[in-house]
């Protein structure tokens, strides 16, 4: 039997359309797999991740009212640094919530702990301006009591943005890791 060209062009035509075929079986696999793991990073991972984020810039927009309450005096900052303390007790409840590990839940807590003892400083700061007049004086008397609160909201932060093996995974999980859940 003689192999014409008709033939042999036949036949290269034939393997190059299964090697077509099954390079698209591979990259429906591949692809299902890759949107799955982003879903899971949207749905768990990134809104913890977020949690923490929003509660870091919480309390920046309270550190922003608390100062202005100082240099203005104005009473309208007192409600607007309560908001952003409420605010900020949400976003560390919700990372609580879509923690899975012992030392985020950790994290979490002591958040909530040191978020107790700053909330009443504004109404501290309030009470001090009845009877000091100096900003300087007064700034100093209050100096640095963001900072333990801030530590721990960055801890929560930084403890999400590692990457780290997720339940049951032997690897860390990203968008990109497969079958592992």
């Amino acid at each position: 039997m003689k192999l014409t060209l008709s033939k042999k062009l036949y036949g290269l035509s034939g393997v190059l359309m299964a090697v077509i075929f099954l390079m698209a079986v591979a990259s429906y696999f591949v692809l299902n797999a890759l949107t799955s793991g982003y879903e899971k990073m949207i749905g768990e991972e990134g809104k913890q991740l977020e949690s923490g984020m929003d509660a870091i810039i919480g309390q920046n927009d309270a550190i922003h009212d608390f100062k202005d309450l100082l240099l203005r005096g104005d009473e309208k900052y007192i409600a607007d640094f309560k908001k952003n303390i409420e605010d900020i007790r949400k976003d560390i409840k919700r990372y609580d919530e879509l923690s899975d590990e012992p030392e985020e839940k950790a994290l979490a807590k002591k958040g909530m702990e040191e978020l107790d003892l700053y909330a009443p400083v504004i109404d501290k700061l309030s009470a001090a301006m009845k009877g000091e007049k100096d900003v300087h004086a007064l700034d100093k008397m209050i100096a640095g009591v963001d900072k333990p609160l801030r530590a721990a909201l960055n801890a929560m932060d930084e403890r999400t943005s590692m990457r780290r093996p997720r339940r049951g995974c032997s690897r860390p999980q990203t968008a990109l890791s497969l079958q592992c859940s």
